[in-house]
Parts: C-alpha cells; structure tokens; sequence
C-alpha cells in the first residue's frame, strides 16, 4: 500500500519501483507515449495498451525490456508510483510536467 505522498513509505517505495526499470527501457516507454500523444488528436485514444508498448519494445530491442506482459507490468507501474506515467482507462500515458 502507498503511503501518504512525501511520507518515508511512500519514498521508500518509490525508490523501489524506480529500480524495476533500466533507464533505456525507461527513456523508450516515456518517448513512445509522449510521441503518440502528440500524433493522435482524439484525447482518449492518446494512452497505450500495455500490449502496444511490450510488441514496440521488442520490436526495438531495447536493453533491459521486461519480456512479459506481467513484467511490463511491473514496470508500468513502478514508472506510475514515481508520478511517470498514469493508467487513463486502463491504458497507460506520460504525465506532463
């Protein structure tokens, strides 16, 4: 469970998701969606399927890439506890900041 945000637990664990990801995997996921966003007009079809993001990252053979969907997972949500990404209706998408 999260801690309130800026309370030891919730850095703690934050600290712990960040580690889930190589920065390679990392920099692909948030460029990926930051770049669809800015392509596609229509604000709900902006997001991503976890689905999508795994097939480009294997298509692009990126260091590091979490080779199931269970893993990407993980990963996701490691980069969403870290304030990175949001899940948007059951799709993921880079927060702006």
């Amino acid at each position: 469970m999260e801690g309130p945000p800026g309370s030891e637990r919730a850095l703690a664990e934050a600290a712990a998701a960040a580690s889930v990801v190589s920065p390679a995997c990392e920099r692909f996921i948030l460029d990926f969606l930051r770049d669809r966003a800015e392509r596609i007009a229509c604000a709900s079809a902006r997001a991503a399927p976890t689905a999508l993001i795994l097939l480009r990252l294997k298509q692009k053979e990126i260091e590091g890439v979490p080779k199931t969907l269970k893993d990407l997972l993980t990963a996701l949500e490691a980069l969403e506890a870290v304030g990175k990404l949001r899940k948007t209706c059951g799709n993921w998408e880079a927060v702006s900041h």
